[in-house]
């Protein structure tokens, strides 16, 4: 197959050279697509600003402070009153930062994956 090709061209500028190899070789041709959108700055700052979000960062943050509390309270009996009541405390209030991190970091998910399917769709506002 290699004897087929034609001569090796000097100086061609942006014609294709063709060289004969020592080594086999195979091309193999891939048809890919380009899709382009055309939108607003303003749409990129969104983006970008709800990407980095820390509602997740703190979501699990509290998230694995309340399975560290809960499963102190109830695996160890605490005999202190106080100690106990401190317990159950940081527990709550690490359930309620987990309800609120999970619920507002679920809300930037959706504003996002909303946005860019608006954009894919190709009204982006």
């Amino acid at each position: 197959m290699t004897d087929n090709l034609p001569p090796e061209q000097k100086n061609a500028g942006e014609q294709v050279r063709f060289v004969k190899s020592e080594q086999p070789l195979t091309v193999e041709i891939i048809p890919t697509n380009l899709k382009v959108f055309q939108i607003s700055e303003d749409t990129i700052e969104r983006l970008k600003s709800g990407s980095t979000s820390l509602n997740w960062l703190f979501f699990g943050i509290c998230f694995g402070a309340l399975a560290s509390f809960s499963s102190v309270l109830l695996s160890t009996p605490i005999q202190n009153a106080k100690t106990f009541a401190t317990f159950v405390a940081l527990t709550v209030v690490f359930l309620l930062g987990s309800a609120v991190f999970g619920v507002n970091g679920w809300r930037d998910y959706r504003e996002i994956r909303d946005k860019v399917l608006e954009i894919k769709a190709g009204n982006p506002t």
